[in-house]
């Protein structure tokens, strides 16, 4: 901190180090309240995709006399609907609540799929609280919360989806959006440097107005103190 307020000298290193760390708390009190505000805003946008998919789902049902799922399966126009994108890599998926398996879903591959199985398969460690999530969603409820998983580089990156519950007919399933925290973090890691920025430029400002007039004062002071009284 010291370092990036370097030119923040006075003689009184107590009046510095107040302001030093003034304004360290300044930068920091910024960008958390700036994180919390874009996580509510990712939260609620996530939300809300979620809602329009289901609004489209059941559109597209209504019509239709029963709900068969291997039909619904061959239908592009449904797979659309029901398979949308979030953020970069996120996405919307449906889960059978019935069956517990995942019947739509990017990765073609665990559709249909037995998942108390997959459960064998995949170590707690690399997927921390995915199952815990999954189990909720099974149960009908409506939250959010996050989980660790492995993406297609083999990193652990923390995820986050949004559950929502959708009862139609005879269907009843768990919607669910899904994306990489970071990813609707990035502008706001954009944004904390800009933040970071302008709080440095506030400290110039203040070196000039505050503790420059007070060096000229402390110098006085001292230069009387001393008998120069020119």
């Amino acid at each position: 901190l010291k370092q990036k307020y370097s030119h923040l000298r006075i003689g009184d290193t107590g009046i510095q180090d107040y302001f030093i760390l003034l304004l360290a708390r300044l930068e920091d009190e910024l960008i958390l309240k700036t994180r919390q505000d874009f996580k509510a805003i990712a939260i609620d946008r996530i939300r809300e995709k979620l809602g329009d998919v289901k609004h489209m789902i059941q559109f597209h049902l209504k019509s239709l006399p029963r709900i068969d799922v291997n039909q619904l399966q061959s239908d592009a126009e449904f797979r659309e609907i029901a398979v949308q994108k979030v953020f970069d890599t996120g996405y919307t998926a449906i889960i059978d609540r019935t069956t517990g398996s995942p019947i739509f879903h990017v990765d073609e591959r665990i559709i249909n799929l037995d998942m108390n199985g997959m459960k064998k398969e995949r170590p707690i460690d690399l997927v921390s609280g995915f199952w815990d999530w999954y189990e909720r969603a099974l149960q009908g409820e409506e939250f959010h919360s996050f989980y660790l998983s492995k993406d297609q580089s083999d990193r652990i990156r923390e995820k986050f989806q949004y559950v929502m519950p959708f009862q139609m007919k005879d269907a009843q399933w768990a919607l669910v959006a899904t994306a990489y925290i970071d990813e609707f973090f990035a502008p706001f890691e954009l944004l904390s440097s800009e933040i970071g920025q302008s709080v440095e430029n506030l400290s110039v400002k203040i070196d000039k107005e505050i503790l420059n007039p007070i060096r000229k004062l402390t110098d006085g002071t001292e230069k009387i103190g001393s008998g120069d009284l020119s």
